[in-house]
């Protein structure tokens, strides 16, 4: 199982399918894959035949997940905002945290940033 290509796929607005399994038990313990289970966005089968039966739906244009995916890129892939570039937020973060701010000033900093930023653009 590899949450990281499961997150790039919501991100791409692509579908994602696991197969549920105790064979696969171990993987599941990811805590990628608990943000992922969570937020409701996988299309979740306990065997071959479920995974096909959803993958049939799926090709039909069937997609009952749609809302999850745009809430999950909100709350988790972009908690920041959409329009702000991930890169200048890590920066930022970074930048932060070399002067030896902990993580909770951090935030702070930056959601107040974003809040000033947007009644500024108004």
């Amino acid at each position: 199982m590899n949450t990281a290509s499961m997150v790039d796929a919501l991100i791409n607005n692509k579908p994602c399918v696991t197969v549920i399994a105790e064979r696969y038990k171990s993987q599941m313990e990811a805590a990628h894959f608990h943000h992922l289970l969570e937020a409701d966005v996988l299309e979740i089968a306990h065997d071959t035949e479920g995974c096909v039966d959803i993958i049939e739906r799926l090709t039909r244009g069937k997609d009952q997940k749609v809302e999850e995916w745009a809430q999950f890129l909100i709350d988790f892939v972009r908690p920041r905002g959409v329009s702000r570039q991930a890169g200048e937020v890590a920066a930022m973060a970074i930048e932060i945290a070399s002067k030896g701010k902990n993580a909770a000033s951090i935030n702070d900093f930056i959601d107040q940033l974003a809040i000033t930023s947007s009644v500024s653009a108004r």
